[in-house]
């Protein structure tokens, strides 16, 4: 999960965190988003085939496509020139996902079956639940 590490700071509100997976998608390339670059002048429709490094010095090796959508060569590209017409995945998708995907609680967390199969703690972390326990006091009798 790309944005896992994003998330963990602090609980959200469904609608900020739709907001924040969404801006994330069209911030930050990842492994297999197809979009467009730079290629020798022109604007060429390409995949990402591996992201390198981060922050500001992000490289992505991308994979020019040809007619059939097949990787006719790669070459890396600075992830600031990539151009991205769309959002990978809407909102109302997002919404969908993440209601299927994890608790109806605050703070939201993954169902257990995801959990497992990806590897992901579903115990919120302490510095969050201490957060939580301090606006809601009433919730500690239920923990």
């Amino acid at each position: 999960m790309p944005f896992s590490a994003a998330f963990t700071s602090g609980t959200l509100s469904f609608t900020d965190l739709i907001e924040k997976v969404y801006s994330s998608l069209q911030l930050d390339p990842f492994e297999g988003l197809e979009l467009h670059a730079m290629k020798d002048g022109s604007e060429a429709a390409s995949k990402v085939l591996k992201v390198i490094g981060s922050g500001s010095t992000k490289l992505c090796e991308v994979g020019w496509l040809g007619q059939d959508n097949a990787v006719v060569n790669t070459s890396l590209v600075k992830a600031d020139d990539l151009i991205c017409k769309k959002a990978p995945a809407s909102r109302k998708t997002l919404k969908i996902f993440i209601r299927d995907s994890t608790s109806k609680r605050c703070p939201w967390i993954v169902n257990a079956d995801l959990a497992k199969k990806y590897g992901i703690e579903i115990e919120p972390p302490e510095d969050i639940m201490v957060t939580i326990l301090s606006h809601f006091p009433i919730l500690s009798h239920f923990l």
